[in-house]
């Protein structure tokens, strides 16, 4: 299971592929991406910044990012990064990773 220590910076980056071609998707104004941290009782521990790089020299690529000040808060125990995935509003996809918040 992969883990962070607390004040650490939480940072991730994914690439969105089209599950029947494999090929990356062009994320534009039509797709959103939510991301959030929960304990394993759904419980808030952090909203993630989402960045989207330039998405001709990356496409399909998304940056989550926690800063370490705000990681330093976090209780030590099972988490979970939440991730939702919209295309005009309507939920395409969800999925949620399991991780360990470790004491710095």
């Amino acid at each position: 299971m992969n883990s962070i220590k607390t004040g650490s910076t939480f940072s991730a980056s994914l690439k969105l592929l089209n599950s029947k071609t494999k090929q990356p998707i062009i994320i534009d104004d039509a797709i959103s991406v939510n991301a959030v941290i929960t304990n394993l009782n759904n419980k808030l521990i952090s909203n993630v910044d989402i960045q989207i790089p330039d998405q001709n020299a990356y496409t399909g690529f998304i940056i989550l990012e926690v800063n370490s000040n705000e990681t330093n808060n976090w209780p030590i125990g099972d988490a979970n990064l939440n991730l939702t995935f919209k295309i005009n509003d309507k939920i395409i996809k969800g999925d949620s990773y399991k991780f360990m918040i470790e004491r710095g």
